[in-house]
């Protein structure tokens, strides 16, 4: 400790140093130029993030880039092809694709063979791209034979959604569940579920399931655009009717997102919701009913308006269709709404030339878009573009530092959000930490006596925040506590004690630190000297107790006069020089 100085001078705080290119060069809604132009023959109607960067990508598509990929394939995260993904030779258009844990993927869509093998419409492919030969055919689809959604339960078993009016032999009106080998769940809904198209499909976390179509009634319940069926697929009656209408033509539900707090997003073609204007997307309430508090986002123009949508962890939802306007703003078929419905005019428009079928957020919060387009804002992006979909970050709030012995402690407030780490840099020197969900963190290496400025940076998908001006400025360590560092003693509290074999005199001594404590007890007196020592090891700072006894000598000596003792405390620090410390006290003469 001794020879060091303390970290002196200003620490001056500033939040959030834009750090890096990305910060100022993209927008939300940009093109991320990371992924090449993947050149995929075809419309992409599903995609599916993996969770190291790979995406699985079906539509109906023959090629990507010069690799022949029928329907199905798995592209790196850069968009090149994924060598180790075969070719799975789909005969037909796949309209949805479902990750397994495993990495296998369950298809559906109108398509009858497989690798050479029939099927109907629904199959699962091995994580290499193969027909996975352990998945059954559950049989011929009556009706239209069109298959348009498909989920993964959390148990394994397997959602679908179309058309059709049976499974089989078993009659299953426009869902179905399988069980993970493939087989009809003999257990799940019955002849009366939806009486047109579902199209859509969403697991909740108990287990029960929302769906999105064009039905007007489930059973012989009213149920306009959306309804809540139970774990077994019966109709969930505490789910009210949304009222979701078109006028003159059938409204259509074509996609649906769930929200933490229970509230459903939906997109489509429809112009009222619960009797209120809504034109392509709305908000529901847990129980059914309008959320009035999601604007009405005017979404118009050109076929169906909305194909499908993605909520992001703020709120925020990015939509994609072949709409040309979204609350009388011009927005090229993407473009993405605030957590109130109203359009994010921070969302650059990526102006598509061609419509938008599906989308998907990457773990890092980018957004996937597929489609029938080939241009995004002029540049070429083959039916599969990422944009950026997260902003830069607002500066931290409540910054503080601490200064310590070659040493600085920054905290701040947490940023809402998607925040994938803290930053905080000294200059000059460059010496860093870095958190990811904490709010503070502790700067080593740092010279006393200099002066550091502090830079701040929360990052995210998108990249570092912009610059913030200093929020405060902070003193070095104060003089006492520069002096409560060094090493020290203090006794207090001294007192005698005459017992029936001597004197006992006792003291508390407080030191700064781990070392040696000795202490003696002496009259001063040269005839007639009476002591005692004691000796006690600490291993770390704090106050204790020494007992030192005078034994026999010292009570004889009371009997003759007062005892004035000497009571000489040193202490060795581990590692430095010895302190002393003396304090003076009277034992009364015994009588």
């Amino acid at each position: 400790m001794r020879g060091r100085r303390p970290l002196t001078a200003a620490l001056v705080l500033l939040a959030l140093l834009a750090t890096g290119p990305a910060a100022s060069a993209q927008t939300a809604g940009a093109l991320d130029p990371s992924l090449v132009d993947p050149s995929i023959g075809g419309d992409v109607t599903s995609i599916a993030p993996m969770a190291d960067g790979r995406i699985v990508v079906a539509g109906s598509f023959t090629a990507v880039g010069l690799t022949t990929q029928w329907r199905v394939a798995r592209i790196a995260m850069n968009g090149t092809p994924d060598a180790d993904f075969a070719n799975p030779n789909v005969d037909n258009t796949v309209n949805a694709a479902a990750l397994q844990p495993d990495g296998k993927v369950v298809i559906v869509g109108t398509f009858s063979s497989v690798g050479g093998t029939g099927v109907n419409g629904v199959a699962r492919l091995t994580a290499y791209g193969t027909r996975d030969a352990g998945f059954a055919n559950p049989g011929a689809l009556g009706g239209a034979n069109l298959l348009r959604a498909v989920a993964v339960q959390p148990d394994g078993k397997i959602l679908i959604a179309g058309n059709f009016t049976s499974v089989g032999a078993s009659p299953r009106s426009r869902i179905a569940r399988l069980n993970a080998d493939g087989t009809l769940d003999s257990g799940f809904g019955d002849s009366g579920v939806a009486n047109f198209e579902v199209r859509a499909i969403a697991l909740q976390p108990d287990g029960k399931i929302i769906i999105g179509g064009d039905f007007t009634t489930v059973g012989s319940t009213a149920m306009s655009g959306v309804a809540r069926l139970n774990a077994d697929g019966t109709l969930d009656t505490s789910f009210a009717n949304p009222g979701i209408t078109l006028t003159s033509s059938l409204p259509v539900v074509n996609a649906l997102a769930l929200r933490a707090d229970g509230k459903i997003v939906i997109g489509g073609q429809f112009s009222h919701v619960g009797g209120s204007p809504y034109a392509g997307a709305a908000r529901l309430n847990a129980d059914g009913t309008r959320d009035a508090t999601f604007a009405n986002p005017q979404i118009d123009g050109g076929g169906t308006a909305v194909n499908a949508l993605a909520v992001q962890a703020n709120g925020k939802v990015i939509i994609g269709g072949n709409f040309a306007t979204v609350g009388g703003q011009t927005y090229g078929r993407v473009a993405r709404l605030n957590a109130d419905g109203t359009p994010d005019t921070g969302f650059e428009n990526p102006t598509a030339n061609s419509f938008a079928s599906s989308i998907a957020l990457q773990p890092d919060g980018k957004a996937l878009i597929g489609g029938n387009f080939t241009t995004i804002r002029g540049t070429a992006a083959g039916y599969l573009a990422r944009v950026f979909a997260t902003s830069p970050q607002a500066a931290p709030t409540g910054v503080t530092a601490t200064a310590g012995d070659g040493q600085a402690t920054v905290s701040w407030t947490a940023i809402p959000g998607a925040i994938t780490g803290y930053t905080a840099t000294a200059s000059p020197g460059g010496a860093t930490c870095s958190t990811t969900t904490a709010t503070s963190c502790t700067i080593t290496g740092l010279a006393n006596g200099t002066t550091y400025t502090v830079a701040v940076t929360a990052e995210n998908a998108f990249g570092s925040g912009p610059a913030a001006s200093a929020s405060a400025v902070l003193a070095s360590r104060t003089a006492a506590a520069a002096a409560a560092a060094k090493p020290s003693v203090t006794v207090t509290a001294p007192k005698a004690r005459v017992t029936a074999t001597g004197v006992i005199v006792t003291s508390q001594v407080t030191v700064s630190g781990a070392g040696r404590i000795s202490q003696t007890a002496t009259t001063g007196r040269r005839k007639r000297v009476v002591h005692c020592r004691v000796t006690k090891s600490v291993t770390a700072a704090g106050t204790y107790t020494l007992r030192c006894d005078l034994g026999a000598k010292g009570r004889t000596a009371l009997r003759l006069r007062a005892l004035k003792l000497t009571l000489r405390t040193v202490f060795t620090p581990t590692g430095a020089d010895a302190l002393t410390a003396n304090r003076s006290i009277t034992v009364k003469r015994r009588r």
